[in-house]
């Protein structure tokens, strides 16, 4: 089978690393384009954290004695997180200089199994290349996995790289 489109989804994990290695490979030998997705969990693209050089109080004083807060000279400088700009910064990051093929980032928010599904769809991908931590037991029945629900709903092949070889 030739895959044309690869997306390979990444948490930014030491098992994601793995996932992508395979995914450059693939890429390279089937020429495809390569989509890198990462899924942001519970946060607005952007929060507003603090303002910086806010008044540290207590060297002035007033007429009966009392401190009085002091200000800064220059104006206070809003500070902002922006989730989905870091997350990119962080795929494209990850592509080497000697990758030659086309390749683009991208970044949804949501449910991480639900958004590859979504993104797979949306990019009619023909292969998903993604990591297993191999979770067993109890961490597996309370946190469930996401690859297996990739496997169960993506409308394409699916390949899950484990982050260590047996």
């Amino acid at each position: 089978m030739v895959y044309k489109h690869i997306l390979v989804c990444t948490d930014f994990s030491p098992a994601a690393h793995r996932a992508l290695e395979y995914a450059f490979e693939e890429a390279r030998l089937h020429q495809a384009r390569l989509t890198l997705l990462h899924v942001v969990q519970h946060h607005p693209a952007t929060e507003v954290y603090y303002v910086r050089d806010a008044p540290q109080g207590g060297i002035g004083y007033g007429e009966f004695g009392e401190k009085l807060p002091t200000f800064p000279t220059h104006p206070p400088v809003t500070v902002r997180h922006d989730y989905y700009e870091e997350a990119l910064v962080q795929l494209r990051d990850l592509v080497p200089a000697s990758y030659t093929g086309a390749w683009e980032a991208q970044v949804t928010t949501g449910d991480p199994a639900d958004g590859i599904v979504r993104m797979a769809e949306e990019l009619a991908v023909d292969l998903i290349v993604m990591a297993t931590h191999g979770r067993t037991g109890l961490p597996h029945l309370l946190l469930g996995s996401v690859a297996e629900k990739v496997v169960r709903h993506a409308p394409c092949p699916v390949l899950t790289v484990r982050q260590h070889e047996r």
